[in-house]
């Protein structure tokens, strides 16, 4: 049950990073208003919450959310059901 619930997690996470990561990049390159920028990065500050304020010049708005999104398929992973024998 727990292996669902991070899995659930997991996919959400990702979900909600690529459409940030979406909107920035459509925003960038002039396909949507620049305002857009704004949301994209209201979506992606919280996403990467911890490691936006430790790692300020390593890591910005889009690799801090990758580092939690790596976190957190690997509790997905780990918690996964193992089978013996098979």
């Amino acid at each position: 049950m727990i292996h669902f619930v991070f899995k659930a997690a997991t996919i959400l996470f990702a979900i909600a990073y690529f459409v940030g990561m979406g909107i920035f990049a459509m925003a960038r390159m002039n396909w949507i208003n620049q305002d857009w920028m704004e949301i994209a990065f209201a979506i992606l500050k919280p996403l990467g919450m911890p490691w936006n304020d430790w790692f300020t010049m390593q890591l910005d708005e889009f690799g801090s959310p990758f580092i939690n999104l790596i976190l957190l398929w690997l509790m997905t992973s780990l918690l996964k059901k193992r089978r013996r024998g098979r």
